[in-house]
This record gives C-alpha cells, sequence and structure tokens, in this order.
C-alpha cells in the first residue's frame, strides 16, 4: 500500500489519467475481503458512461512502477467537484506539454536527417593528382 494518508470517499485519478470516484469500502461477501466500490467519470467506448467497479482494497491504494518510477495506481486529489476539474485540467495540460514535446523531438530528428543526407549528397569532389608523365607533358 502506498504512503498516501488514507482518504475514503472523494476523487481520485488512476495513473492513466482518467478520474474516479471513490464511493466507498464495501466486503466481497464469500471472502469478507475489503473492496473499494467506485465509479468512473468519463464514458468508457467498451463499458459506457460512468461505470461502477470494485477492486481490491489493497489493490487500489498500491503503488505501481510507472517509467521506473514508484507511483499510487490511484492518487486522492480532493473532496470536491472543484478539485476535480483542476486535477484534470492540470493532467491534461502535462499531456498536452508532453505530446509536444515529443513531436518536437521528432521534427528535430527528421530535420536532422535531412541535414546528413543534404550534406553527403554535396561533397565536393576533389581533383586527382596528376602523375609524374602528366607533369612532364606540361613542361615540355
Amino acid at each position: 500500500m502506498n504512503d498516501q494518508p488514507l482518504k475514503i470517499k472523494g476523487y481520485y485519478l488512476h495513473y492513466k489519467n482518467k478520474p474516479y470516484k471513490l464511493l466507498g469500502i464495501v466486503r466481497h461477501s464469500e471472502t469478507t475481503e475489503e473492496m473499494v466500490h467506485y465509479k468512473a467519470l468519463y464514458t468508457s467506448k467498451d463499458f459506457g458512461k460512468k461505470t461502477e467497479w470494485v477492486r481490491p482494497k489493497e489493490m487500489f491504494f498500491e503503488n505501481i512502477t510507472l517509467d521506473g518510477k514508484e507511483v499510487p495506481r490511484f492518487r486522492f486529489i480532493g473532496m470536491t467537484s472543484a478539485d476535480l476539474k483542476t486535477a484534470t485540467n492540470e493532467s491534461k495540460r502535462a499531456e498536452k506539454e508532453t505530446k509536444l514535446a515529443t513531436k518536437a523531438a521528432k521534427i528535430a530528428e527528421k530535420e536532422a536527417k535531412r541535414a546528413a543526407k543534404k550534406v553527403k549528397s554535396t561533397k565536393v569532389e576533389q581533383p586527382i593528382p596528376e602523375t609524374n608523365e602528366e607533369q612532364k607533358v606540361k613542361t615540355d
């Protein structure tokens, strides 16, 4: 389980930047394991609008490794819809910045390849030095 303080109800952001609302802690009827009951705050093409889910509490609050760094699977972002809006906007802005940086890097790479090709195709041919016999012919 991660080190973030245990909040029960409120808004969370999944590590893939999707927003959720934690509705409560429930128990599995057969194993009595504690489960988190939560709702997606977006529409999924596979599952529809605002799908409700349950997940083992340990898994919901655990850390995962993402790009070599430990991060919470679900990060608590607040108790109000204003907190959700702020976190979602920050996430979208960060995603957009990452996409722009990736695009800029690809453009720079293409330009570097183009420049390298241009340098190769514009090589100046060096004159071949004259042989001793050719030099003799010129002086005679």
